[in-house]
């Protein structure tokens, strides 16, 4: 099942954007390098906002309002993720799934502290 139909919104798009726009901003890139990156940001968001589902699955009756909130939450707290991440896979390459894995949670706790309001 895709997030979209889980969330009935389509806001890893929102999430999405935001990330990769960050990241190809950071330095100049070849197109390779771009499309590795594209995916990287796209797998960063999907998996955010599924972890954002499975910790609170209140968010898939929460208001269009709300939604958007946390949507704004994880895009705002994206750019400072994106970059330890990338920081943190150069210096050791070796703990890419765990630094992956602290991106994501990153960016899920933001949405967490708004949905719950903390």
């Amino acid at each position: 099942m895709k997030i979209d139909e889980t969330l009935g919104f389509g806001s890893e798009q929102r999430v999405h954007v935001l990330v990769i726009h960050h990241a190809t901003r950071r330095t100049a890139m070849t197109p390779t390098q771009a499309s590795h990156l594209d995916t990287l940001a796209n797998q960063l968001g999907t998996a955010a906002l599924t972890t954002l589902i499975r910790l609170c699955p209140e968010i898939r009756t929460a208001s269009d309002e709300l939604r958007e909130a946390v949507c704004a939450a994880m895009r705002a707290k994206s750019g400072q993720a994106i970059d330890e991440l990338l920081d943190d896979g150069k210096a050791c390459p070796w703990m890419a799934e765990t630094i992956f894995a602290s991106a994501v949670l990153t960016l899920a706790h933001a949405g967490v502290k708004v949905l719950r309001g903390n």
